[in-house]
Formats: C-alpha cells, structure tokens, sequence
C-alpha cells in the first residue's frame, strides 16, 4: 500500500513539474507579478534585460489572447490593468533614456559653446586698440 501511496505522489510531483506552476496560478496573478517585478528593477535594465522583459510580455499577452474568453470580468479587468501598468513603466523607462541621452548630448552642447565663446573673444582680443 505504501508503494502505491508513493508511487503516486511521485506521479503528481512529476505532473506538476512538467506542467510547471504557470498552470496553477490564474494568468491575470502571474501577470501582475511580472509586472510588479519589472517595476522593482527597471531603473536598472539594461538593452537586453528589456527585450527578455518585453518577450514575456508578449507570451503573457499571446496566452491572454487564448485563454480570454475562460477568466472572469474581475480577471480580464485585473490582467488589463496589469498591462496599462506595464505600458506605462516602458514609456516611463524610454523617456528616462531619452532625458539622460539627452543631458549628455546637453553637457557637450554647452561644452562647445563654451569653447567657441572662448575663441570668439580671443579673435576680438587682437582687435582692441591700446
């Protein structure tokens, strides 16, 4: 008896692994987490952790697209928000890249200004009448 007990639980383990836990916890769950998660580490991201972060979006998105019409109005309205959420951080990230580009791009404007001030008031330097 005992074998059998074990042989079946085993059976279940192996299930539940090669199913994995993506089956179990309702997708709308898994989605907010992703999210709360990106949220968490997107000031830190770099190109490549984007485009991983941005693929599982897709999947999460592509099994939204499957599943829809079995979740709850609370579940779509739950998974929806989560991809406003999402949407948001994205944008928010880019333009945090775009600002910092900028700032840069803005260091070396100035810079230049600064070096052509300098040659401008040389070349009017020789002019002065002593």
């Amino acid at each position: 008896m005992r074998m059998i007990v074990k042989t079946l639980l085993a059976a279940l383990a192996a299930t539940l692994l090669a199913t994995g836990c993506d089956q179990i916890v309702p997708l709308p769950t898994r989605m907010d987490a992703f999210v709360n998660s990106v949220e968490r580490n997107a000031a830190e991201y770099s190109q490549e952790d984007w485009e991983t972060a941005n693929a599982k979006f897709t999947r999460l998105c592509d099994e939204f697209k499957e599943k829809k019409d079995s979740l709850t109005g609370e579940q779509i309205k739950q998974f929806r928000a989560a991809v406003r959420k999402y949407n948001t951080i994205v944008l928010q990230s880019g333009i945090d890249s775009i600002n910092s580009a900028f700032g840069e791009i803005g260091k070396g404007i100035s810079g230049a200004i600064e070096d052509i001030g300098s040659f401008l008031d040389g070349l009017g330097g020789s002019d002065k009448k002593e």
